[in-house]
């Protein structure tokens, strides 16, 4: 119950504008089971007060940096997509046809599909010169205040270049960076999921993760809503451009929190899943 009326106490703050902090505290955590469908609700409802004079950018804190890669890590570049043959279908009819498809046959998936895919998802198309003379990068799927929260993470179980693991998607230099290879992670991988058996038969699955505190820093306490919206609208590019190759393709939301997040080696709190997709062509003789 004290919980209870700490966190309600927090919000009417938030709605007043009167504190926004970017501390987390673990204490202060309430558990989304035990939080009535009002209060849930809240985190995707604006704030009732001009909160901006109370963000981490308008406080002078320095922005989040970039990710950045070891030196040293494995990387796989992915072909120039304006280098690939690709198919020429209207997006109405891309719409149109879009279906969650849940069968996958064994075809492995190549780099120059991963190119196609994860450029029209995440990939750099152009740039936009700042006040202080710095160039800020544009993506293809809309991002508030070009804060780009999320990560792009691949399972891939089945490729004609790839072994069998974990990559991540280096959106700068277009490239794949190995993480971890191990057949292992397929199964596991599914156990995260319930049992799914059609995770397991993907060829990818793709993760989307989120780094809350660089949408944070500009937009304090509507920032959550925003990273949700951002993952829609990235994997709403994902699903489309599947459709226009030919793969199956369908999104997931049912996962084991903290099982997922250790299998990507994130520590569920900077940075934690958000939405899985998983892809693959379809089974022989079948349309996707």
């Amino acid at each position: 119950m004290m919980r209870h009326a700490f966190l309600t106490g927090c919000w009417i703050m938030l709605l007043t504008g009167t504190v926004w902090s970017d501390e987390l505290v673990s204490s202060d955590v309430v558990p989304l089971t035990g939080m009535p469908p009002a209060q849930l609700r809240l985190f995707l409802q604006g704030v009732e007060t001009d909160w901006r004079a109370t963000t981490g950018q308008a406080r002078g804190v320095p922005q989040p940096s970039p990710r950045a890669f070891p030196d040293d890590a494995v990387r796989h570049p992915l072909p120039a997509p304006e280098t690939l043959d690709q198919p020429d279908v209207p997006l109405r009819q891309a719409i149109a046809e879009r279906r969650s498809r849940r069968s996958f046959g064994p075809q492995a998936v190549s780099l120059e599909t991963l190119s196609i895919l994860l450029w029209h998802t995440q990939g750099i198309t152009g740039s936009v010169a700042l006040a202080d003379g710095t160039a800020l990068s544009l993506r293809a799927a809309p991002s508030a205040g070009a804060r780009y929260p999320l990560e792009t993470y691949l399972f891939v179980q089945s490729s004609d270049a790839l072994d069998a693991g974990l990559y991540q998607y280096d959106v700068a230099g277009h490239q794949l960076v190995e993480l971890v290879t191990d057949t292992a992670l397929r199964a596991a991988l599914q156990r995260a999921c319930f049992g799914e058996p059609f995770i397991y038969d993907a060829s990818v699955v793709v993760v989307f993760t989120a780094v809350p505190i660089r949408t944070e820093w500009r937009y304090g306490p509507i920032a959550h809503r925003m990273i949700a919206y951002e993952a829609g609208h990235a994997t709403q590019n994902l699903l489309l451009v599947a459709e226009a190759l030919g793969l199956s393709a369908c999104p997931v939301a049912a996962y084991h929190q903290s099982s997922l997040d250790r299998l990507l080696g994130v520590d569920s709190v900077d940075e934690f899943a958000l939405y899985l997709i998983a892809l693959g062509w379809p089974p022989a003789g079948t349309e996707p």
